[in-house]
């Protein structure tokens, strides 16, 4: 995706579910994009509590998972050859895209990870922040932003 539409922080968010932009954008508040996405992929639940005993982001699935979360989405916005047809649906789509690319994004990454665009979409939004804040060429020059 050469060109990502540069959107600000409250329109990303604005194509989440009230429950789901809520509960984000307190996240946001307390810490950067890249905590929050670490958070969210590895909370019990809507809560956002620990497990009893602490944190989840120990747990190797969770890292594992996490891990391979940053690399699809990375592969998707950066050019990977997988991802090229939703990417040219994005780019041909007419009107305001931000909620189309976010659903086109979840679903898609939901498939590769097995899990579910709903449980996706808070976290594709928080990554979408960050690369908007960046550009994505710039971000997607980073050695390692994941």
């Amino acid at each position: 995706m050469n060109v990502l539409p540069n959107y600000s922080e409250a329109e990303w968010l604005s194509t989440l579910k009230p429950y789901q932009s809520s509960s984000i954008e307190i996240l946001l508040e307390k810490d950067n994009e890249e905590a929050v996405v670490d958070i969210w992929l590895s909370s019990e639940g809507a809560t956002l509590r620990s497990p009893f005993g602490g944190s989840r982001r120990d747990d190797p699935y969770v890292k594992r998972f996490i891990e391979k979360f940053k690399k699809e989405f990375r592969d998707f916005i950066c050019g990977g050859e997988k991802y090229e047809g939703e990417r040219e649906s994005i780019s041909g789509f007419q009107g305001d895209a931000k909620t189309y690319i976010v659903s086109i994004m979840s679903s898609s990454l939901a498939v590769v990870l097995g899990s579910s665009a709903a449980y996706l979409a808070p976290v594709i939004v928080v990554m979408l922040i960050a690369v908007s804040k960046m550009g994505v060429n710039a971000w997607c020059s980073l050695e390692d932003n994941s």
